[in-house]
């Protein structure tokens, strides 16, 4: 990952050069056109031909910059931030139990205008709430004990729920997992963020609120809506987050770091490769 991103970093500072240049070039040119045009005619055609090829350069640089690293780029710019997280956070909420908890995030959301649904079954699935607000969806799960399997299977639920059902296109959505016990290979996803729409329009992000510990595991170093509506309705405190509410960094971020060193540009075109396997 770091050698893609060298390249990477390369590819733009030779991209902005090379458009700079030919800027600074036609904007000198267009002022003295008429001068070089009056003073030599073979000059004016020169440098007719050397603007067009300056154009033809940037567009071709342009086109290969976003073509090779458009997609890859906030791909791997959500994977630093979760390298680069902390490992979990701690909620200032006082409750300490599964149902006082999830019953105090719905009471918040139901006070700041959401539409709260409860004990609702999603494509088979039960899910203890669902709450939206415009462009803002969350959707609450009451587990004693979470694993992988479980993230997996109610995330595919609730996506279809948001986009199949609820035709969302665009905006950003929780899908908060409150337990007393999150497994390791659980909490291997919760920094996870699953983006829809060429631009990213719809952003679901995880967060896992362990009742018994306090305990939030999300990404909560990103600035965007989703760390925003966590912090603010799971863990009950505002941004930015304070540093006696982070907690250290955890393995599963070793782990991953060590899987990014096999990153490769073929294997993410070819939808082969899984940081979150």
């Amino acid at each position: 990952m770091r050698e893609i991103r060298k390249k990477q970093k390369k590819l733009y500072k030779a991209m902005r050069i090379l458009l700079y240049a030919a800027i600074a070039v036609l904007v000198v040119y267009i002022g003295a056109e008429p001068l070089v045009a009056k003073a030599s005619h073979v000059a004016a055609l020169v440098m007719n031909y050397v603007c067009d090829a300056l154009v033809i350069a940037s567009m071709f640089m342009l086109l290969m910059y976003y073509s090779k690293y458009g997609k890859v780029d906030g791909y791997l710019s959500r994977i630093e931030d979760e390298l680069a997280d902390a490992g979990y956070y701690l909620s200032d909420r006082p409750e300490r139990e599964i149902q006082p908890l999830t019953a105090a995030v719905l009471a918040d959301l139901d006070r700041y205008g959401y539409t709260v649904e409860r004990d609702l079954e999603l494509s088979e699935m039960p899910f203890d709430a669902r709450a939206m607000k415009k462009k803002e969806f969350f959707y609450v799960v009451e587990t004693e004990a979470l694993t992988r399997g479980d993230i997996l299977a109610y995330s595919d639920a609730a996506f279809t729920d948001l986009t199949v059902q609820k035709m969302k296109r665009s905006g950003s959505g929780v899908i908060l997992f409150v337990t007393d016990t999150a497994g390791e290979d659980a909490i291997d996803l919760s920094k996870s963020i699953t983006c829809y729409g060429k631009r990213d329009q719809l952003q679901i992000a995880y967060a896992i609120a362990e009742a018994d510990t306090g305990r939030v595991y999300f990404l909560g170093n990103r600035v965007s809506k989703c760390q925003q509506m966590i912090a603010n309705y799971v863990m009950g405190c505002e941004l930015p987050i304070a540093d006696a509410n982070k907690g250290e960094r955890l393995p599963f971020q070793d782990k991953l770091e060590e899987k990014m060193k096999t990153f490769t540009l073929a294997e993410f075109k070819n939808g082969t490769f899984f940081a979150h396997d």
